[in-house]
């Protein structure tokens, strides 16, 4: 994955690039990632692959912070 098309400004759309974090990172690794971001890139969903680099579903910045206050 490249990263997330954004139909906000319909008819065009936009790619927005996206963090990709492998499946075996963990909540704590991925959230250090997003905070070393630019600031507008921070809000984007993180994408996930497996150790191919196939995609396999998308991580909300409000699920991967609920993982972070769980544990």
């Amino acid at each position: 994955p490249l990263g997330v098309l954004c139909a906000d400004a319909l008819p065009a759309l936009t790619l927005v690039g996206a963090l990709v974090a492998n499946a075996s990172s963990s909540a704590k690794e991925v959230a250090h990632r997003l905070a070393t971001r630019r600031p507008a890139d921070t809000s984007s969903p993180v994408l996930v692959t497996d150790n191919a680099g196939r995609y396999l579903g998308v991580v909300t910045i409000q699920r991967l912070l609920a993982a972070l206050t769980d544990s």
